[in-house]
C-alpha cells in the first residue's frame, strides 16, 4: 500500500514541495554537515506508480514472494527446456538435470566464496592485509 505524503509548503498541489521549500532543506543539511550522497543516500526506496501502487518491478524484486515466483518460474522454464531437449527419453531428461545441477552447484558455491573470501581467508578475525 502507498502512502501519502503530506506536505508544508503553499505548493498548489498536495505531495509537491515548492523549490524554496527543497533550497531550504539543502542549506540546512550543508550547514549541519550531513552529506547527501552517502550509501543510504544513493539507496532509491521502491517506486510508487501514479495510481499509488507499487511499480511491478519493485514488486516483484523487493519482496520475498516476488522472488519466490520468480525461482519457480525459473525452476520450470528449465524443465521444460529439459524435457524439450530430452524428446521424452526419462534417461536423458535425467542426465541433462543432473548436469544442470551439478554445474548450479558449483556455481553457487564459487559465488559464495567470492562474496566471503575476506572472512573465509582471513581467518574471520576482522584484520585487513
Amino acid at each position: 500500500m502507498a502512502r501519502k505524503i503530506e506536505s508544508k509548503t503553499s505548493g498548489s498541489r498536495k505531495g509537491i514541495a515548492s523549490t524554496s521549500s527543497a533550497r531550504q532543506t539543502s542549506a540546512r543539511r550543508r550547514a549541519a554537515g550531513i552529506r547527501e550522497t552517502g550509501p543510504s543516500a544513493r539507496q532509491s526506496a521502491p517506486v510508487l506508480d501514479p495510481r499509488g501502487g507499487m511499480d511491478l518491478y519493485a514488486l516483484i524484486f523487493h519482496t520475498f514472494f516476488g522472488r519466490l515466483i520468480l525461482l519457480a518460474i525459473g525452476v520450470l522454464v528449465v524443465i521444460g527446456i529439459d524435457l524439450l531437449f530430452s524428446a521424452n527419453h526419462f534417461d536423458r531428461f535425467t542426465l541433462i538435470l543432473g548436469v544442470e545441477l551439478i554445474v548450479a552447484a558449483l556455481v553457487l558455491w564459487f559465488v559464495y566464496l567470492w562474496r566471503n573470501r575476506d572472512v573465509i581467508f582471513d581467518g574471520g578475525n576482522g584484520d585487513e592485509h
